[in-house]
């Protein structure tokens, strides 16, 4: 009786396989790619109205602001304590004190977390977290140009700029995209102010040292402060209240086309 070929019989007993995965992965590369198409058709339509340029410039805008001021000014922070206090300081003395001044940016997390609960608006406690670093940075120019400030109140204004700055827009950059764009388009347009939040980090941590090291820390200071006065302007002017007053969105800003011959995304619609 003839052998039967190993060969042979493992091709034969592999092809059902194949042929139980093909076609289910011929599908869902299908589905992707009319997804993506579906995806990419209702971004079209939608970069064709105002609004969501308006809104791209308070989601996107407004955390790239935030981002210049929370990276470059915060990584300057053993500079500012080492400054603010005698020179003859250890570093570890240094350490512990920068320690105490970031302590304060925990509760500032968690009072922005108990205000939402408490119904307020994304959109007031943004700007009123802007306007909040705008001052404390007015103050420790204050301090710092007037003589005879002794250093603990130079010490309690930097506190206040760290408790500021991870007070409202610290969370609310991360929330108002999510709330703001409808679901057809939500992870890319977050995407967007995501990505633009990173030319912030990278605009603060290569530009504010090279101001300090040319015109001193209290130009830097301004900096932050007009910066943090244009984010409080951007979050009037460019984002909604999400929790009062439920935005609604057109039936092609949703992915659903009158033309047959478009890409539907009915799921995603109902969703």
């Amino acid at each position: 009786e003839a052998e039967e070929d190993p060969s042979l019989s493992s091709s034969s007993s592999s092809s059902p396989e194949k042929d139980k995965k093909g076609p289910n992965a011929a599908t869902t590369k299908a589905d992707t790619g009319r997804g993506v198409a579906s995806t990419n058709a209702t971004l079209l339509r939608v970069a064709k109205k105002p609004k969501y340029w308006r809104w791209m410039a308070g989601t996107g805008g407004t955390w790239l602001l935030l981002d210049i001021s929370l990276y470059g000014f915060g990584l300057m922070g053993p500079f500012v304590v080492a400054t603010t206090f005698s020179p003859d300081e250890s570093v570890l003395a240094n350490s512990w004190q920068q320690f105490a001044a970031l302590a304060f940016t925990p509760p500032a997390v968690i009072c922005t977390i108990l205000l939402l609960k408490r119904g307020f608006e994304p959109k007031f406690l943004q700007y009123l977290g802007f306007y909040g670093m705008a001052v404390s940075f007015v103050l420790f120019l204050i301090v710092r140009t007037v003589p005879g400030v002794p250093d603990w109140l130079h010490y309690a204004v930097y506190c206040l700029i760290n408790y500021a700055t991870w007070f409202g827009p610290i969370v609310t950059t991360f929330l108002l995209p999510a709330a703001t764009y409808p679901a057809a388009t939500r992870a890319t347009l977050n995407g967007f102010s995501s990505a633009l939040s990173k030319v912030g980090a990278i605009i603060g941590t290569e530009a504010l040292p090279i101001i300090r090291d040319t015109y001193g820390l209290n130009a830097v200071i301004v900096v932050n402060a007009v910066v943090s006065l244009l984010g409080a302007f951007l979050t009037h002017a460019c984002t909604d209240n999400v929790l009062s007053e439920p935005i609604h969105y057109d039936d092609d800003e949703l992915g659903i086309f009158d033309n047959d011959d478009a890409p539907k995304q009915h799921t995603i619609a109902s969703a």
